[in-house]
């Protein structure tokens, strides 16, 4: 039975089929992620390896020369360069776009851990890091008080607005820039530790021994089993000062306030943060701040993110602006406007599509309920499409979007032909059923193969290489 004297014959079974369709549609539609361009990888690994103190000539030899000659064994690699620094070193690979994003980078990996016993023991562990198209913040907030010291506006940003837009769904990380984190201090003596024949390495080493928390063992009591473990973790900086740190004449203790000062102080400076404002004449002011930047998780939803940041925001502005001098979070750029943007004109362009076709259908048919009949395909096919685009992981994007709104004239341009040539079979004065059933099959294949041809005109576009092929596979 062909699909005309199915729908015919069996109308109430078709209408159950197109409303599960339209339901699947629409609740795969508020499933859909939305973001401004498809989710590609690109297959570039880079390296970063620390040697803290290191110069260039050290870092070339000692690391970059070691793990490019390692990486340089990895299949498909395409260029390899470095990048070296003094205390840091970058060894960035390109593979062949063939090369799966997540093999390169387990490859390259295990090339690193293979070397690991030739590279200096004193560098950190080399970081193995993927491109990736979402390591750009997705939102930048601004955070600034008058009241607050450098200090105490970092404690804030890191206690509790980290912890609170953390809550928010799809944020992987968050980064604060700027501020000053807090930092004990433990400034020696050099006369002093000369005094007691003692070295910064051993002051160092024995304040580090005394401020861990070390597991002291087991013991067995009948059903129970306790672990005890000792609690070395300082819970003030005054407990430093009484850590001993040698002897003198095997009996007399030398602690670090003997040697040494310590004081509750801050980290070094490495980045700062200023957010500008005009006053009441126009002069633009620049006041301290710290930034927020916050990151989405992979796959995330760029749109239903922000939405969430930005209502977290009023929340965190709203629960301690009771406060004195209680900082205050501005939103500085978010990333996820364009995507608005660019979705709604694509949506637009859509619905004048749909709007300009009923136009012109309804200027040559005469008819509006002809017009109608042929309309009813677009919601069909449009909405029906999100069911597919959801079982295959597609996402809202500009892309995607193109592409729907290319079928709207497909899909009216068959639905035209199948409805004209039903209704001449109507004005040669055929019933309605024998003009629906006879007008379909006569023009069925002709559809088809219309249609067949547009797909075999684009169809290519699934095979072009390069970072475009990515993008429109």
């Amino acid at each position: 039975m062909n699909p005309a004297k199915l729908s015919i014959k069996r109308p109430t079974f078709v209408m159950a089929l197109l409303m599960a369709l339209l339901i699947l549609g629409a609740v795969s539609f508020t499933k859909l992620s939305v973001r401004m361009f498809p989710d590609v990888e690109f297959p570039y690994v880079a390296v970063l390896t620390t040697y803290a103190g290191a110069g260039v000539n050290e870092i070339e030899q000692l690391v970059s020369k070691p793990v490019e000659d390692a990486m340089s064994g990895v299949s498909g690699l395409k260029h390899l360069t470095s990048i070296n620094m003094d205390n840091m070193s970058v060894v960035f690979a390109e593979f062949e776009l063939a090369k799966d994003p997540d093999i390169a980078a387990q490859e390259v990996r295990d090339k690193v851990g293979q070397i690991r016993n030739i590279l200096p023991d004193d560098i950190e562990e080399p970081i193995i890091m993927k491109a990736d198209m979402d390591s750009m913040p997705l939102v930048t907030l601004s955070l600034k008080s008058d009241a607050l010291t450098p200090k105490q506006l970092y404690d804030f940003a890191d206690d509790v607005v980290s912890k609170d837009l953390a809550q928010v769904a799809g944020v992987s990380q968050i980064q604060i820039i700027g501020g000053q984190k807090r930092e004990i201090h433990v400034n020696a003596d050099k006369k002093k530790l000369k005094e007691y024949e003692l070295t910064l390495t051993a002051l160092a080493a024995r304040v580090q021994a005394n401020s861990l928390n070390i597991p002291a063992g087991k013991v067995d009591r009948g059903q129970k089993e306790i672990a005890y473990r000792t609690m070395g973790e300082f819970s003030s900086v005054n407990k430093i000062n009484d850590v001993v740190v040698s002897f003198v004449g095997n009996d007399v203790p030398v602690t670090v306030k003997d040697v040494a000062i310590v004081e509750d102080g801050v980290e070094e400076q490495d980045s700062k943060a200023r957010l500008d404002r005009k006053d009441e004449d126009g002069n633009i002011i620049y006041e301290p701040s710290l930034l927020v930047q916050i990151f989405r998780q992979a796959k995330g939803n760029d749109v239903a993110i922000s939405d969430g940041i930005k209502k977290k925001l009023d929340e965190i502005n709203e629960k301690y602006k009771r406060y004195a001098g209680t900082p205050q979070l501005t939103l500085i750029s978010d990333n996820a406007r364009g995507v608005r943007m660019n979705l709604d004109d694509v949506r637009s362009t859509i619905l004048e599509g749909i709007f300009l076709a009923i136009v012109v259908v309804y200027f040559f048919l005469g008819s509006w309920r002809s017009t109608f009949i042929t309309a009813l395909a677009l919601p069909n096919s449009l909405i029906g499409a999100f069911v597919f685009m959801y079982a295959f992981g597609f996402s809202l994007n500009v892309i995607s979007l193109m592409s729907l709104s290319l079928a709207v004239g497909l899909l009216i341009d068959d639905a035209i032909v199948v409805r004209e040539n039903i209704f001449r079979h109507y004005e040669e004065g055929a019933n309605p059923v024998k003009a629906a059933i006879e007008g379909t099959s006569e023009v069925m294949l002709a559809v088809i193969a219309t249609t067949s041809t547009v797909i075999a005109v684009f169809f290519p576009v699934a095979f072009l290489s390069g970072i475009m092929g990515k993008f429109f596979r």
